[in-house]
């Protein structure tokens, strides 16, 4: 009986065993179970994801925004001449009040500007590009007109930031669309004033008027694109690990900062030729008056850029695949490229060896290649290699490089030009063709080109 009961005993004993047993076995093999989740789920994160289709009105939005900013920032780089006519004020006093907010914003605005709605920020683009080229057009001064061009480069800044931050929300094409809209822009400024101002005989004035209606074309575009970053941004303000912080924003900064200085010299070489350099360049054997000149100029250096900021939309449209192979990824090349057409124009300038219009042309136009293919592959790198939560800063903190770049040029230009100017009226013998402004008023300056 005795070992009938100690072996049930034992029995008794082992089963509990292992019901003890049992409990922490099943917890662990849970927490397999979960680890194994976890993982797939990791795995799931850092698997490529394939290219999403955006919606074609997101992508004619953020084309439009592009050729929106260019087209009035082109306009007034194409009429600076006239708008400067009958002083010998410098060319790149025109550039520095076109850029000089422009600049102010782009340095400011990505450490804080994410904290204006979209909505907000397009009112204010729409009201401050109307009320400046009102400005331009009704006032009787030079300088008041440039206190008009200093309203749309406010607005011209606060749009660049915003609509490239905005691409951040969307698929990686709204990237090129914008920067095929600037291209366009580009073209279709230059295109559209020396059409009116020296084609059809439309004065300068008029131009500018006809112009000031284009900025509503803003309000529109966003009301017709979807919402994705209102949706977005309501969730990261739900989720504080979303916000970044001070140290985020410095590290993404010095991340991309070599790119940036690259952009920096490019638009440093880029418009220190166009304002101060080809503008004390004209030729007694061309076709058109001096005055002339300095518009087919900047329109084909304009087209050029067209042709450079465009490609990577157009190929992205037809063989999305070829992209990462047409991707320029040395930027640095480019800006070289841009610093030996500057050193050309300014030899060319000083020693006046070049005597025909069309070897400027030439030259011309392949810096506004050169020029459009740093903007536009700048950009898709940026987009590229920035991880989707910082994406926003980067955008805007890569246009720091254009503003910096295009404001030091018109300081360096107010200096530059005169200087050229100059040299060229002591060793020439056609002392007419060293500027290529009128000395007219702003509205005689269309009579005397037709």
């Amino acid at each position: 009986m005795e070992r009938v009961s100690m072996e049930g005993e034992e029995t008794e004993n082992s089963s509990n065993v292992k019901s003890d047993e049992h409990p922490s076995a099943k917890e662990e093999s849970n927490e397999q179970e979960h680890e194994k989740e976890n993982l797939d789920s990791k795995d799931d994160e850092t698997k490529p994801q394939g290219p999403k289709k955006e919606k074609i009105r997101n992508i004619i939005a953020f084309y439009a925004f592009g050729a929106l900013i260019y087209t009035v920032y082109s306009v007034i780089i194409a009429g600076a001449q006239d708008i400067l006519a009958g002083t010998f004020i410098p060319t790149a006093a025109v550039l520095v009040t076109n850029v000089g907010p422009y600049f102010l914003v782009t340095m400011i605005a990505p450490y804080c500007i994410h904290r204006v709605p979209y909505a907000v920020r397009i009112v204010f683009i729409y009201f401050t590009f109307t009320s400046g080229l009102f400005t331009i057009v009704y006032a009787k001064e030079v300088y008041m007109k440039l206190v008009g061009i200093c309203m749309t480069s406010l607005g011209a800044g606060t749009g660049e930031v915003s609509f490239f931050t905005l691409t951040a929300f969307y698929e990686q094409v709204t990237v090129s669309a914008y920067s095929a809209g600037t291209g366009t822009g580009f073209i279709l400024g230059p295109l559209y004033y020396t059409g009116l101002t020296t084609w059809s005989c439309v004065s300068p004035n008029r131009a500018m008027l006809i112009m000031a209606g284009s900025p509503l074309l803003y309000v529109i575009m966003y009301i017709i694109m979807d919402k994705k970053h209102v949706k977005v941004k309501k969730d990261a303000e739900t989720s504080k690990h979303e916000r970044l912080t001070w140290k985020e924003k410095f590290t993404t900064a010095g991340k991309i900062l070599p790119l940036v200085i690259s952009l920096f010299v490019a638009y440093v070489c880029e418009y220190v030729t166009i304002q101060a350099i080809i503008t004390t360049m004209a030729f007694p054997n061309a076709p058109f008056p001096p005055r002339v000149h300095y518009r087919y100029y900047i329109f084909i250096f304009l087209a050029g850029e067209f042709v450079a900021r465009s490609y990577l939309a157009v190929v992205s449209y037809i063989k999305p695949s070829l992209i990462p192979k047409l991707v320029i990824r040395r930027i640095w090349i480019l800006s070289l490229i841009l610093v030996a057409h500057l050193a050309f124009f300014v030899a060319a300038a000083w020693y006046r060896f070049v005597h025909d219009v069309w070897v400027v042309f030439t030259f011309i136009f392949t810096a506004g290649l050169i020029a459009g293919a740093a903007f536009n592959n700048a950009f898709v790198i940026v987009s590229q290699s920035t991880a989707p939560k910082y994406k926003e800063f980067a955008m805007g903190f890569a246009t720091i490089g254009m503003g910096a770049g295009t404001f030091l040029a018109g300081a360096i230009g107010l200096l530059v030009e005169p200087y050229l100017r100059e040299h060229c009226l002591r060793v020439s013998k056609v002392p007419d063709y060293c500027f290529t402004r009128p000395f007219g008023a702003w509205n005689a300056t269309a009579a005397s080109s037709c």
